[in-house]
Order: structure tokens, then C-alpha cells, then sequence
């Protein structure tokens, strides 16, 4: 089966991955009506592109999506029914929970409601949530933690980025990962503690000079580094680069509902 066969399936009655529905759906949505959509399109577009059809499953996935919080119903007796993604801060984590650990997450993100949704105001809070969580749990170290603080102030990376606005959102998520990665980080080092160990007892003198050697190239690559970073730190300093060189980004800082 192809990729493309995999997305769209293979006729009718085929089932489709854990989410698959409820991601097209709000996808649908964030793409094209931002402001709201009304209910016989969204059906006649999951008939038409993934041959989705019953009234039954699609009221139980459009109920699903009310009770997280992720959509909205609204009626217009005699006109029609109308879905509109939710626009509180509670709504969006739900859509977010929903998508950025999922292969849409990229086009969710660069969507007019994730992109509107993502204000100054939004992201500060989370920042703010984001790094009181780590100091509480002791998720990183304290000379980490001074090189996160740096990044954060960057908003336009968890614009643009799925990944890093998913950690920034879902700290667990991130403890989590990273303790996984000490674990194996640990046994690592053991296991290379003991091959160090049984190496210098062997050492020669010709290992002895290309240690040295190694560690002269490290030094002149490290002057370089310096270098170019007091470069881009003239730069910014004269206004060349910086929070101005991005490019412009919705960033509407008004209340959401």
C-alpha cells in the first residue's frame, strides 16, 4: 500500500488510524474556516476525500470533539448548523493534545486559528507555567535552566516549531522523555567508564599525541565559535538582526472567549 493509499484508504468500509477522523476534521476547519464552517460541507469534504460516510459515526466524532472541548455547535433554525473551533486557552491545549504528537502537526500549527491562537499573551503564560514546572520538579539543571531561559524569550520558535510548543504545553511529556534518556545516559557512561579504564592501562605514546592533537583542534574550534558569535552579538547590538528580522506573525493580544 502506498502513502497515499494509506491516507485516503482504500474504499469504503476500510478503517483508518486511532485519531485519523477527529484530526481531519479539526484540520479541515483550521485550514479554511478559521471563523466557523458549516456542518454540510464538513460532511460533504470527509465523503469526498476519505469516502467517510454514515451519520452515525460522524455525529459520534463530532460529539467526541465537544466534550474535549475542541469544537463548538451553533444553530441557525431554518439556515444551518455551523462548527466553530473553540477560542478559549482550554480549547486550544485539547486540539493541541490532540495533534502535535501526530504527523498533522506541522499543518495544524501553521494554520489561521492555531497562528491566531498563539498571541504574545498565550505564550507568556505558558512560558511562565513552562519553566516554574521545571524548577519545581527538577526536571534540568540550574546551568540548563539559564541557557532555556535565553531561548524562551524567542516566541516565534514555538510558532513555528510543532515540537517545542508541544514540551512547552505539556511539560510531563518533556520530564518524562528526558528521563529515559538519563537512564540510558547512565549505563552509557558506565559501560564506557569500563572501557576507559582497561584503555589507559594500555596507553601508548602515539595515543598520548593524537589526544593532544584532538584537543588543540577543539580549542581552535571553540575560538572560532567565539568569534562568530561576538559577530552576530555586534549585529544585534546595531539592530542588524534580531526580534525585527523575523517575519510578521498574527500575534492579536485580545481576550479570548
Amino acid at each position: 500500500m502506498t502513502f497515499k493509499e494509506f491516507e485516503k484508504g482504500r474504499g469504503r468500509g476500510k478503517s483508518y488510524p486511532l485519531g485519523f477522523t477527529k484530526r481531519k476534521i479539526i484540520l479541515f476547519i483550521a485550514q479554511n474556516f478559521p471563523e466557523k464552517v458549516e456542518e454540510k460541507k464538513l460532511r460533504n469534504y470527509l465523503e469526498k476525500e476519505f469516502e467517510i460516510t454514515g451519520n452515525t459515526g460522524i455525529k459520534r466524532h463530532l460529539s467526541d470533539l465537544e466534550e474535549k472541548e475542541c469544537i463548538k455547535k451553533e444553530y441557525e433554525p431554518g439556515i444551518a448548523n455551523y462548527l466553530k473551533l473553540n477560542t478559549n486557552y482550554d480549547g486550544f491545549k485539547s486540539l493541541c493534545k490532540l495533534f502535535l504528537d501526530s504527523s498533522d502537526r506541522a499543518k495544524f500549527l501553521k494554520s489561521d486559528y492555531a497562528q491566531e491562537m498563539l498571541d504574545d499573551k498565550f505564550l507568556r503564560t505558558q512560558i511562565e507555567e513552562f519553566k516554574e514546572y521545571l524548577r519545581e520538579n527538577k526536571v534540568l539543571e540550574d546551568n540548563v535552566m539559564n541557557w532555556v531561559d535565553i531561548f524562551l524569550d524567542n516566541y516565534d520558535i514555538f510558532r513555528k516549531f510543532p515540537i517545542g510548543l508541544y514540551y512547552l504545553l505539556f511539560p510531563s511529556e518533556l520530564e518524562e522523555e528526558l528521563s529515559v534518556f538519563k537512564e540510558m545516559a547512565e549505563e552509557k557512561e558506565e559501560q564506557l567508564d569500563q572501557f576507559a579504564n582497561l584503555f589507559v592501562q594500555n596507553v601508548t605514546q602515539e595515543q598520548i599525541e593524537k589526544w593532544e592533537k584532538m584537543l588543540d583542534l577543539a580549542e581552535q574550534r571553540i575560538g572560532k565559535m567565539r568569534e562568530r558569535f561576538e559577530t552576530i552579538k555586534q549585529k544585534w547590538e546595531e539592530g542588524e538582526i534580531g526580534d525585527n528580522s523575523y517575519p510578521a506573525v498574527n500575534c492579536s493580544t485580545a481576550e479570548r472567549a
